[in-house]
């Protein structure tokens, strides 16, 4: 996979380094209560020591072909994409992201998304694309509908945040 990729004239995919540490951090703290809704890992992020533990994972991760890029606006980083797992044998990715809310609505992470399954497809031959989401999550369940991913099914208590234990939507986007 590129190191970066354009998405259009004001933004852009690219792997993160350990010099986004600092940034990808201060993005964290300042949407904290947002990304706490549904996320487990930002309660945890509390140090700069965290984001680049982090990203050292997203690099080492890299030899598995597990791919995660920040999405880029203007140069600034506003959000993380790509897959959380992927299985060679069986043709299969798992797909996470987040966006800070003041970029949302702007087609960012459907054309994300869209340009790194197709090369998912393309280098890798997946078959098979996961996204989970907690049944409340509204605006991640939209991306998935909006890339044409179908509902396979509810997974009850698929995940605890903070106090709470949600279900999870399973789509899945099968390629022929």
């Amino acid at each position: 996979m590129e190191e970066q990729i354009k998405l259009n004239d004001n933004s852009y995919l690219k792997f993160i380094t350990l010099s986004e540490a600092q940034s990808i951090f201060e993005l964290i703290q300042l949407h904290k209560d947002y990304l706490n809704e549904f996320l487990h890992w930002p309660r945890l992020t509390n140090k700069l020591e965290d984001s680049e533990n982090f990203i050292q994972a997203t690099i080492k991760n890299r030899k598995k072909h597990i791919y995660v890029y920040g999405i880029y606006w203007e140069d600034k980083i506003v959000g993380v994409t790509g897959f959380n797992d992927f299985n060679k044998q069986n043709r299969f990715a798992s797909i996470g992201y987040w966006l800070a809310p003041s970029h949302q609505g702007k087609g960012l992470m459907h054309t994300s998304l869209k340009i790194l399954m197709k090369k998912m497809q393309e280098e890798f031959d997946v078959r098979r694309f996961e996204i989970r989401c907690a049944v409340e999550n509204l605006a991640s369940a939209a991306v998935a509908e909006k890339l044409g991913f179908n509902l396979e099914g509810i997974l009850k208590s698929a995940e605890v945040v903070g106090e709470r234990t949600y279900d999870h939507k399973l789509f899945a986007l099968i390629c022929e």
